[in-house]
């Protein structure tokens, strides 16, 4: 008996929240296509803000732990 993978539906980009889509076109202007794992994490519009925020801190250039 094999485990079966899990298969999770990405939603339409109209379903996603208004404040979520500046990131979903600032990925498609820098990939040239709104990438999966966004529109997976965008699922959870609260969780998926949090940790966009907290990797643009910990990404920037200046930072100094």
């Amino acid at each position: 008996m094999g485990i079966t993978p899990m298969y999770i539906p990405v939603k339409p980009l109209k379903k996603y929240p208004f404040w979520l889509r500046p990131f979903f076109w600032s990925q498609q202007r820098k990939y040239g296509a709104v990438l999966d794992p966004g529109l997976l994490w965008g699922r959870v519009p609260k969780l998926f803000a949090a940790v966009a925020l907290l990797y643009g801190v910990l990404d920037r250039k200046e930072f100094t732990p």
